[in-house]
């Protein structure tokens, strides 16, 4: 056949320049008759489809497919393949499937010629083939990630969290019955402690490859924290569930882990609940199956429970879900307030230098409901993202309308789920920008554990935030057991002591001598120092008398709603017993 097949008798010369052309295209390029007999063929669709030299197959031997969800192979008929509207239905269904059995993504176009003007039927046909499968590879690699743990490569919580709603919904619309079992590792931390990150990645792998083998094929595993998974069973009872999760933990108990020449034994709780309609919200079903899991754990080793609402426990996993609606309804109706507790020199008998902001929720009824009550929740339950942005924005639209307010600066709290998170440092200098933020009176609080457990992130974003001109203060300082080598690589501006080597300062000598170190470390390095939990004038002395800068507390001013510190600025009532200290 040569490199193009014609049956006219056109000149050499025309022929070669129409070949050079066909030939230069990355196109499977095919031109029959109406009979289905190739008379065309270009160089690359003669050896995709293997057409011999000089041989003129009929097209419906060159094109078979294969269904990309039930492998079964397609081969059109004559009229099927020379109709554009089944060729275009046939891209979103399956392959091509060449000769050799390789599959091709395609995409086909066919376009009809007619002999003259007047025809009403195509003497020939041009069917043309688009190898899509780069492009194919790449949407399905996208979407993998999208929906897959990068590490272990099971499904990321975002699906699992998709695919646990849509399971709820059939149990409401079809009377379904699914089951959802929650799977806590117990040793992590031990591995991470003392062999380090590598190894509990590792690790990880390991030990989702083992759970992997356990399941059925259509039974889905997702990795939803650092050391849970969730398996949702569809059409499994919590009964048939329970030998699922039995077989899972025989697994488990025969499990090892070798890294550098140490072993390391894991045990797993499993917390089991059912899918069904009575169920309010996947929300709910989560918690449950935590709470299933904490039975386990309570069991001893290894061990799985069935969810059973029956104990004063449940009550307060039901509180703890209701918080998430209120949540929700807090931040869209405007209820939550910011308050403030001042912050004082210690140094200067007159002067309020800063503030920081707390949160706080009216109930509806008149009165405020303090964090304590809902943050646990909104951790759990990946809200504490929603809060961190409402306390960040509607801080700046105050200092915005009182930029001009003698206060020092402000500290507003972030949690260490928002400071790992790239998107939330972006909203931060979006807003910035938006509304021309004094960031000069901007301070950003971080507690020591949330840099400890991100240190790489915590530093990217305190570097972030300097750089725009806030300021930072690490905050709870002393509550980890390498509290000043982490401070020496976080570059920060004020040191809050933690709170309970304060309140007692006056009375206990360790607690003095542990305050006193760490302030003497921080003015080494030229930073600032606030004590905390300062409840009485007894231990404002005792901290002015050793150096500390600043001062915050009960003892010295209560919080109180955000513009009151306007008030304070001006004339507060502490001034005056806080110059007879000395």
């Amino acid at each position: 056949m040569g490199s193009l097949v014609m049956r006219d008798n056109q000149s050499s010369q025309y022929q070669q320049a129409i070949t050079q052309a066909l030939d230069s295209t990355r196109d499977l390029v095919l031109v029959c008759d109406k009979s289905g007999e190739i008379l065309v063929a270009n160089r690359i669709a003669r050896e995709i489809f293997e057409i011999p030299v000089n041989h003129n197959p009929n097209i419906t031997r060159c094109f078979k497919f294969i269904d990309h969800y039930t492998n079964e192979f397609i081969e059109p008929s004559l009229d099927k393949l020379l109709n554009a509207e089944y060729l275009e239905s046939l891209e979103h269904q399956a392959f091509l499937v060449t000769p050799s059995g390789t599959e091709i993504a395609f995409n086909i176009t066919m376009s009809e010629l007619y002999q003259s003007k007047g025809d009403i039927m195509p003497e020939h046909f041009v069917i043309v083939v688009h190898d899509e499968t780069q492009t194919y590879r790449l949407k399905q690699s996208v979407n993998f990630h999208r929906k897959h743990d990068l590490l272990t490569g099971v499904a990321n919580r975002v699906e699992f969290e998709k695919q646990l709603m849509e399971s709820l919904q059939d149990t409401r619309l079809n009377k379904g019955q699914h089951s959802l079992c929650m799977i806590k590792m117990e040793q992590i931390k031990l591995v991470n402690d003392s062999a380090g990150h590598l190894a509990v990645c590792e690790l990880l792998k390991a030990y989702s490859d083992m759970l992997k083998q356990q399941i059925r094929a259509n039974d889905l595993l997702a990795r939803i924290s650092n050391d849970e998974f969730a398996l949702l069973l569809w059409q499994v009872d919590p009964i048939v569930a329970e030998r699922v999760a039995t077989k899972i933990l025989a697994s488990v108990r025969d499990f090892s882990f070798e890294w550098q020449q140490s072993e390391y034994l894991i045990t797993t709780s499993i917390g089991i609940v059912e899918v069904n309609d009575a169920a309010e919200s996947w929300a709910q079903l989560i918690s449950c199956a935590d709470l299933a899991c904490l039975q386990a754990k309570q069991k001893g080793q290894n061990r799985c429970a069935i969810y059973s609402p029956i104990t004063e426990d449940i009550k307060s996993h039901k509180t703890s879900v209701a918080w998430v609606g209120k949540i929700i309804k807090a931040v869209k109706s405007d209820q939550f307030e910011l308050y403030q507790q001042p912050i004082y020199s210690l140094t200067d008998n007159t002067h309020l230098d800063h503030c920081e902001l707390l949160l706080r929720m009216r109930d509806g009824k008149g009165g405020i409901i303090n964090p304590g009550a809902f943050l646990m929740a909104a951790e759990k339950y990946d809200m504490i993202n929603v809060i961190d942005r409402w306390v960040v924005m509607n801080s700046f639209v105050w200092l915005c309308e009182n930029r001009d307010i003698s206060l020092d600066h402000i500290n507003i709290n972030l949690s260490g789920i928002s400071l790992t998170q790239p998107e939330f440092l972006g909203y931060v200098h979006d807003l910035v920008e938006a509304y021309l933020v004094p960031v000069e009176k901007v301070c950003f609080e971080i507690t020591e554990t949330a840099a400890v457990e991100n240190v790489k992130k915590a530093r990217e974003f305190i570097t972030s935030m300097r750089s725009l001109g806030c300021r930072i203060a690490l905050d709870d300082f002393g509550t980890g057991m390498a509290s000043f080598s982490y401070l020496k690589n976080l570059p920060v501006d004020f040191v809050k002591i933690d709170g309970e080597f304060v309140k007692e300062i006056h009375q206990d000598k360790i607690s003095r001598s542990m305050v006193k170190s760490i302030n003497d470390v921080a003015h080494e390095m030229e930073l600032q120092t606030v004590a905390e939990y300062v409840e009485n004038k007894e231990v404002a002395v005792v901290l002015r008398d050793m150096g500390i800068d600043f001062g915050q507390g009960y003892g010295l001013a209560v919080p109180s709603p955000i513009n009151t510190i306007i008030e304070s600025t001006a004339q507060s009532e502490y001034a005056s017993d806080h110059s007879k200290l000395a």
